[in-house]
């Protein structure tokens, strides 16, 4: 059983079109992974973490991911842990809590806006 996960932020933006990103799994259960790659979707995404989807079951929680995305042609890197999953007719759905020290706050706000602001 999942424990009970809730958000605290104000800004989340829902996209649209879920935009495709890359991950790669760092550690899962407290052990390291190696180069377990994978694909997902960012279905929508705050400041502080995301909620993602992907065809994999991954465990949760304590499993921590690198995620490779492209918002607004800027390329951007954040390390995340899953914090909560629910299994949906073609995959899983993922909370994703943000590792702050891995990525730019600035750079994610000023990137999300734009995508907002176009879209």
């Amino acid at each position: 059983m999942n424990p009970v996960y809730k958000r605290n932020e104000g800004f989340r933006l829902s996209f649209k079109n879920p935009i495709p990103a890359t991950f790669l799994i760092l550690m899962m259960q407290g052990k390291s992974a190696g180069a377990n790659k994978g694909m997902l979707t960012i279905i929508d995404m705050s400041l502080k973490g995301a909620k993602v989807f992907s065809t994999l079951q991954l465990p949760t929680p304590n499993t921590q991911i690198k995620i490779d995305i492209t918002i607004n042609e800027q390329p951007l890197v954040i390390e995340g842990e899953l914090v909560w999953s629910k299994k949906v007719s073609t995959g899983y759905t993922y909370g994703v809590s943000f590792d702050p020290h891995s990525y730019s706050e600035q750079q994610l706000l000023s990137e999300l806006k734009t995508y907002a602001a176009t879209k």
